[in-house]
């Protein structure tokens, strides 16, 4: 028998979950200035709890730390400590840490080289050491922007307009490390900020050319040479010099730093 519709009794209202790691519908929540502690920022990362955030700065070639009173929360964010990478690098513009934040790495994009710095306490950056070691990628890429790392360890990724892949012999030992694959060229042109999904399906993009987020997906998990474009989403209304991202690990919040206002921007996701 078929259904009459319009004799249907209403019975509620339709809850639509948001999709994580997809940036359709992505919305701003809230911004946080932080030109009082760095007025070029380019790259950020949050401890895995939320309790901590880390902000690199070109202007001063510093990493900030930040706590957080409430987890995630940028409205309570607070400048605790500093740590000068400038002896070794000047332009920095990436910043990634190993999952139990003993190890952290900073890119530099006039020197086109990796360095390795050990922490002695995890996640306390007073007290971080350069460890002597660091890798060209000149070879591949003059004046790449932003530094990720696959979830293992076992890869680290140089991105520009180009996705450079760099695979390790020993994982989170960048001395080990030797060019893969390089992707094909980005649509939105020299990206300066990127985030891989955990299992590296998935892969989010600020571009200060078009004052855009991009999402890319990848047939093979993080095989740059699979890449493949997805959405789009034009953020010149908020910041138009977006920079360094970073996503929450269930893909449901996203942050980005701004320097055409030098804040932190928190977005909604999916």
């Amino acid at each position: 028998m078929p259904l009459d519709i319009f004799n249907v009794g209403f019975v509620g209202i339709i809850s639509v979950s948001p999709i994580p790691w997809s940036i359709v519908g992505l919305t701003l929540i809230q911004s946080k200035s932080i030109s009082t502690e760095e007025q070029a920022p380019q790259d950020l990362f949050f401890k895995p709890d939320g309790t901590k955030m880390y902000l690199l700065g070109d202007d001063s070639d510093d990493i900030t730390e930040f706590s957080l009173s409430t987890a995630w929360d940028i409205s309570t964010l607070s400048a605790t400590a500093t740590f000068s990478v400038g002896n070794e690098i000047s332009n920095v513009s990436g910043l990634w840490f190993k999952p139990d934040g003993t190890k952290m790495w900073a890119f530099g994009y006039a020197s086109d080289r990796v360095f390795a710095y050990s922490l002695s306490t995890a996640w306390d950056i007073t007290t971080s050491s350069y460890d002597s070691v660091s890798f060209l990628v000149r070879a591949q890429d003059h004046y790449g922007a932003e530094l990720t790392f696959s979830t293992d360890g076992s890869q680290f990724f140089i991105t520009s307009d180009k996705i450079n892949e760099y695979a390790m012999t020993t994982s989170w030992d960048i001395s080990t490390a030797s060019h893969t694959r390089t992707s094909v060229t980005l649509p939105l042109g020299n990206a300066l900020g990127n985030y891989w999904k955990p299992d590296g399906s998935k892969l989010i993009v600020t571009g200060s050319a078009d004052d855009e987020i991009n999402s890319y997906t990848f047939s093979t998990n993080y095989d740059v040479s699979t890449l493949s474009a997805g959405n789009t989403v034009d953020i010149s209304a908020i910041d138009n010099d977006p920079s360094g991202i970073f996503v929450k690990p269930d893909g449901l919040t996203l942050w980005i730093c701004g320097k055409q206002n030098d804040k932190i921007y928190e977005f909604s996701m999916g």
